[in-house]
């Protein structure tokens, strides 16, 4: 009886160093252009409580999230859906001053001082008797606060307005802040999609190259077409351990004469597919995908 023998061996390929693009603008500086800067003295932005008019009702800001629903305008005043391009949040820890006004028609906002109404005017330069989203501002009140989060979203539309408490307010959030997140997670989508040959802490089969051998050897099986016409030696099989863990783009970079025909490429393949989440490599400190070439070896004797 022939005895078939099945051995491995670890390979990576070779090293080359990737160093991520400056980013346009650092966090901090980002919020120092943010309209919601805690830096600054007002912050126009909204209570965590207040309720943003939406197809599926008043929802608090705080429970919503980029791309869900809202009420909007487009440019002829008329009531659009459109999803949140974008959401802010900011802990304020200074003085804070929020105003809450009081319509004739019995609608209450609250909100920081400095945010804008749907034509742009802060709200603390309003006064009694003036006219906000249609009706007469009958009591406002100033609040200070020494500790607040307040938020405020971005809907998709060209007029960047909401209903906050059902009273048609503006967006704070500038071009720029939008610009600079989208540059941001282009940035990372780039880099998640990055691959490396080689990284400062390689990716590891749990319980290392012994427990990779043991699970290979427990779960391959040599293809009966293969052993027939006595079909042996090394496949090299590629693939990527993504920053998760997880196996993806297995293919065979190197394998036998008649490997396709006999099944031994597919096999190879699918005992890779097999495998458990592995610890992913390391670049900088941070989880990276890494590629690896592995060979497997079937041999009869």
């Amino acid at each position: 009886m022939k005895k078939i023998i099945l051995s491995i061996c670890f390979i990576t390929t070779s090293f080359f160093v990737f160093s991520q693009s400056n980013k346009v603008v650092s966090s901090i500086e980002r919020q120092k252009e943010s309209s919601c800067y805690t830096g600054e003295s007002l912050s126009r932005c909204l209570p965590v409580t207040a309720k943003i008019s939406t197809p599926n009702g008043n929802v608090a800001i705080q429970d919503l999230k980029e791309g869900d629903p809202v009420y909007s305008t487009d440019k002829e005043g008329n009531k659009v859906i459109v999803p949140i391009q974008m959401k802010t949040e900011i802990r304020l820890d200074v003085m804070h001053e929020f105003v809450e006004i009081t319509l004739a028609d019995g609608r209450k906002l609250k909100a920081s001082a400095s945010h804008p109404d749907a034509n742009g005017k802060a709200l603390n330069e309003l006064n009694q008797g003036d006219v906000l989203d249609g009706s007469a501002i009958v009591a406002k009140e100033s609040i200070i606060v020494s500790d607040a989060i307040t938020m405020d979203i971005l809907p998709e539309s060209l007029t960047k307005a909401y209903w906050a408490d059902g009273v048609l307010v503006n967006s704070t959030i500038t071009e720029f802040e939008l610009e600079t997140k989208l540059f941001e997670e282009e940035e990372k989508r780039k880099q998640d999609e990055l691959v490396f040959d080689f990284a400062d802490k390689e990716a590891e089969f749990p319980g290392g190259v012994t427990e990779m051998m043991k699970f290979i050897s427990k779960n391959i099986t040599y293809p009966d077409m293969a052993k027939e016409k006595e079909i042996q030696g090394n496949v090299y099989v590629q693939f990527v351990v993504k920053n998760d863990g997880s196996i993806a783009d297995i293919s065979i970079v190197k394998g036998l004469e008649e490997g396709e025909e006999t099944g031994i490429h597919a096999e190879a393949i699918r005992v890779i597919k097999l495998m458990p989440k592995w610890t992913p490599g390391q670049v900088s400190g941070k989880n990276v995908n890494t590629k690896f070439v592995l060979p497997i070896r079937f041999m009869l004797r």
